[in-house]
């Protein structure tokens, strides 16, 4: 952070003017200047995964490895253009710092350009200065720049975040800039001079793979006062995606802050926390925090830093926002929500292995929604939940409506858990399905209405010529009060968790239809109003047609909820996590 670089560095600089150079010891205050600790954790993911201090591995061990101190040194570069340095054997930073860099050798690719600027400022070259050390220590504050094509005021201007944040402009392009389109000068060039844009430069591979996957990129954060906190970090946290993974996330969340009596600061990724959708949620749920959640916005694109001290904790909602932040904070302050496999996000592949490494990693607490889901992950693979693994189920009392009657009013309503983008709710399926049985004459127009809740449903006439009625966008208590009018659910998940839309249903007395699926649990315990059946389309039409019965026995007795975990509240649901969580981070 350039605002705090001053040092002995600093003022020999100033002392040295007018003397002549000469090769003098490595200086280990320059070592440390040009050392950057966040570069390092986020180049080397085995450095965090071993809780190494970064400075002392690089200065033990990393710099004989010939492993990169910062974006602003290379060793593999400076030894590709000094032939006579690698030859000789001589060790590139020691070189660079004692004699290269006042000799005009570069540092990096491009960015900063050693000759260049000691040509402009020659009281640094009469000093035999390094410049590199000179633009840390006094050039950034006096607004030199570190070569002709970027330029540090301008920077500094037009990136408001990184000014105040108090980072090296330079260090914070090569790292983030270039990769969220920031520019390093007003003129419309790249570092080397010509036009179009530095991602098209050859990178390294860390760089490469930030782009690829932005979700991925480190977790920026800046040092701040020590204080008890739980940092519960997700995409999102809008009045419409406060559902399901993330409401629960924000549920465990706040039992532990009201348990341990630290403070919960939810910090989002993708958009700007809702504080409206928060109260919405506590509303729902009949649970509202002793105090108010704090709210950041830490972006993955460009944006702000989170201050974070010694007693910060972190609580990650998914294998991206998990991994971004092992970037940054060690894995024994950490702890990952994990609701899904999240392996079946995706293909096969890079994101699949991805996902995997993270739900495995052997150093975090990782707390599981269902043991059932627990017990799948285990027997699939991700073996080190055995260890690190502790499971709850999710709770619905919100949604129970004991001594409910459906079908008590005139027409009945069928509710259809629609969402045609996202491949694993069966979306085809189930439209499918509900079109069979409304031609098998099981949903007859004039005693059903058919409802869909979900986001870009296109429209759709089925075979009688009916339409659903669209459910888009709904917050909480809209969601809530819809299920309430719903005699029947169809809600399909390739997934083995139960997922929370057929349990909302069976919670408000609802007759449900849902899949079965390789490792999800029977359901039958929850509600003998739940109906599985196989994820076919004949099989899902004939589920919905024994539904349609089921809805007409049930039509005469009011809704009795079972004692299943499901029904219980949240506090006895989330006492044992609770409380080993309170153990292991000692709030006790």
């Amino acid at each position: 952070m350039f605002k705090r670089l001053k040092s002995a560095a600093g003022r020999r600089t100033r002392a040295l003017v007018g003397r002549q150079a000469h090769p003098v010891p490595e200086p280990v205050d320059d070592v440390q200047l040009v050392f950057d600790s966040a570069f390092y954790r986020e180049t080397y993911a085995d450095i965090v995964e071993a809780g190494l201090e970064p400075f002392n591995h690089f200065r033990d061990h990393g710099r004989a490895e010939g492993r990169q101190p910062s974006a602003l040194f290379d060793p593999t570069f400076y030894l590709e253009q000094n032939e006579d340095v690698a030859a000789a054997g001589i060790d590139p930073l020691a070189h660079f710092l004692t004699s290269g860099g006042a000799e005009g050798r570069d540092p990096i690719r491009a960015g900063f350009s050693s000759g260049w600027y000691l040509d402009r400022h020659p009281d640094v070259a009469s000093a035999g200065i390094n410049p590199l050390v000179h633009w840390l220590t006094d050039g950034v504050e006096l607004g030199y720049d570190p070569c002709s094509n970027f330029d540090t005021s301008w920077y500094l201007t037009h990136n408001a975040d990184v000014a105040g944040a108090g980072i090296n402009p330079l260090a914070h392009y090569l790292r983030h800039g270039v990769g969220e389109g920031r520019r390093p000068n007003g003129r419309g060039t790249t570092l080397t001079g010509s036009t179009g844009n530095d991602a098209e430069m050859p990178t390294n591979v860390s760089t490469l793979l930030s782009r690829r996957n932005p979700d991925l990129r480190v977790f920026r954060t800046i040092p701040g006062p020590a204080v008890p906190r739980i940092n519960l970090v997700t995409d999102s946290i809008g009045a419409d995606s406060l559902f399901g993974g993330v409401a629960t996330a924000v549920i465990v969340a706040s039992a532990w802050a009201e348990q341990t009596g630290r403070r919960l600061r939810i910090v989002t990724r993708h958009s700007s926390p809702d504080g409206a959708g928060l109260d919405n949620l506590f509303r729902t749920i009949g649970a509202r925090p002793s105090r108010q959640p704090e709210l950041a916005f830490v972006p993955i694109g460009p944006g702000d830093y989170l201050e974070t001290g010694d007693d910060d904790i972190f609580l990650t909602t998914s294998w991206w926002t998990t991994t971004s932040v092992l970037r940054t904070i060690p894995a024994d302050k950490v702890v990952y929500i994990l609701q899904e496999d999240e392996r079946a996000f995706y293909p096969t592949g890079g994101d699949s292995l991805a996902a995997a490494a993270a739900m495995n990693h052997p150093g975090l607490t990782v707390l599981v929604n269902t043991e059932g889901l627990r017990q799948h992950l285990m027997a699939t693979g991700i073996d080190n939940l055995s260890t690190t693994g502790i499971s709850f189920e999710p709770s619905f009392t919100p949604f129970l409506r004991p001594g409910r009657v459906v079908g008590a009013g005139g027409k009945r309503n069928l509710f259809f858990y629609a969402r045609p983008h996202n491949p694993r709710n069966l979306f085809d399926v189930g439209i499918a399905a509900i079109d069979a049985a409304i031609e098998g004459g099981h949903l007859p127009r004039e005693r059903w209405t058919v409802h869909f809740a979900g986001r870009g449903v296109p429209p759709i006439d089925f075979c009688d010529g009916s339409r659903p009625v669209l459910h888009d966008a709904l917050g909480w208590a809209e969601y809530r009060d819809l299920l309430g009018r719903m005699d029947l659910g169809v809600s399909l998940m390739a997934s083995p968790h139960p997922s929370y839309p057929p349990l909302d249903l069976a919670a408000s007395g609802s007759v449900v239809v849902t899949n079965s699926w390789p490792g999800k649990p029977e359901l039958i315990h929850v509600s003998s109003r739940l109906v599985t059946a196989p994820s076919t389309v004949d099989g899902l039409t004939e589920a919905i047609a024994k539904a349609t019965v089921l809805v007409e026995s049930a039509s005469r007795e009011p809704f009795d909820p079972s004692d299943a975990p499901y029904f219980r509240p949240w506090s006895d649901n989330l006492a044992d996590v609770v409380e080993h969580l309170v153990r292991r981070f000692g709030d006790v």
